[in-house]
């Protein structure tokens, strides 16, 4: 018997349409898992920006002997251009000493809050709209939509997005 030997070998047009849904059944499923890796590496890293920012606040209030440096919130942003100079005051000692540990970041803004000679808490975020916003000693993993850094510090502070009691 003789078999058929010009019949041309491949794939139906059917197996193609079924091994492209399947392929884009399983993206439609793990794209919006990835999305969520990606969230949760901005706010780790933003959470360890913030920790950074509280361990050089930390050693500059020891190490200048920072005394309320300005009010009980201190506010800032890299790039500021701070300068180095003798005879600097406890204010301008403590914010060089916080430049040095972003001076070669990318713009971030930050805040920190320094009660009885220490800090209590910090926030870091790359700009006043960024909803990654990282905070210490209690990081944040969600992200964040407001533009309230009182409710941010009280975050970083008690780990509750509860507002503060007066």
């Amino acid at each position: 018997m003789k078999r058929n030997t010009n019949r041309v070998k491949g794939f139906t047009l059917v197996e193609l349409i079924v091994v492209i849904a399947i392929i884009g059944v399983l993206a439609a499923i793990l794209v919006p898992s990835m999305l969520g890796y990606v969230n949760k590496a901005k706010l780790s890293s933003m959470n360890s920006s913030a920790k950074t920012l509280y361990s050089a606040a930390m050693t500059a209030c020891r190490e200048n002997d920072v005394y309320h440096p300005m009010d009980p919130g201190i506010y800032g942003n890299a790039g500021s251009g701070v300068t180095q100079a003798d005879g600097l005051t406890n204010t301008e000692a403590f914010y060089r000493y916080v430049y040095e540990y972003f001076k070669d970041a990318e713009k971030v803004v930050w805040m920190l809050e320094v009660r009885d000679d220490s800090p209590v808490s910090a926030a870091i975020r790359k700009s006043e709209t960024d909803k990654y916003v990282g905070t210490y000693p209690h990081p944040n993993n969600e992200p964040y939509e407001g533009n309230n850094w009182g409710d941010v510090l009280h975050f970083a502070e008690t780990g509750s997005w509860d507002a503060a009691t007066p």
